[in-house]
């Protein structure tokens, strides 16, 4: 038995072995779009969280949270590789994700600035009280990275 010769199948595999995003530039734009529409109204939420100081609803949601940050990570990365292919989508579409893009930049950047504070207040001389928010968030600022 033969088989049909096959074109190139080590570089197509390589080049989408990677691929999150569906084929379609519309589809990925719009995929993209959720995903980070998602991951920006969680943060809001985080937000919310981190300003009361709840830090037991804050601990309890960081596995959904890291979950969605790899799902969008890699989404992003296939979307930024393949940033060619989404010249023709309609630029509507293009602006609103960038919207969301750059307040979802926004949005952590609060976030961060909020542990930091909090951080702050707990390392100068505050009671032990939040030794799970401390060591959640040594774990988001380097050891549990993704």
């Amino acid at each position: 038995m033969t088989q049909a010769p096959q074109k190139n199948t080590s570089t197509n595999l390589n080049k989408n072995s990677k691929r999150v995003l569906p084929e379609d530039s519309t589809s990925a734009v719009k995929i993209m779009t959720t995903m980070t529409k998602q991951l920006l109204e969680f943060m809001i939420e985080e937000g919310k969280v981190l300003q009361a100081k709840d830090f037991r609803t804050f601990s309890l949601v960081q596995h959904g949270k890291e979950l969605l940050v790899k799902g969008y990570t890699a989404a992003s990365t296939d979307f930024n590789k393949r940033v060619e292919e989404f010249r023709d989508v309609n630029p509507m579409e293009i602006d609103r994700l960038d919207t969301m893009t750059q307040e979802l930049k926004k949005v952590a950047k609060a976030n961060q600035q909020r542990m930091d504070a909090l951080m702050q207040q707990n390392k100068s001389g505050n009671t032990g009280n939040n030794n799970l928010f401390l060591l959640q968030q040594a774990e988001l600022n380097g050891e549990a990275q993704a």
